[in-house]
């Protein structure tokens, strides 16, 4: 996981430092790869069950609505 994270973080660094070259909007990438970071840690950190059972729990809620 912490390595996933970290080539990510860096991918998303060189996305942001290179804007010009590569075409992208900083903001766009850094969102992107912010929200890419938080769903690895929260699909394979510490807290994985507890973010599995929150979601499905989420989504039932959504479903009976």
């Amino acid at each position: 996981m912490t390595l996933a994270i970290s080539l990510l973080f860096i991918l998303t660094y060189a996305a942001i430092v290179f804007e010009h070259p590569l075409g992208v909007n900083k903001s766009a990438a850094a969102l992107l790869g912010s929200g890419a970071l938080w769903v690895i840690y929260a699909v394979a950190g510490p807290q994985a069950g507890a973010v599995s059972t929150e979601l499905a729990q989420s989504l039932r809620l959504s479903q009976s609505r």
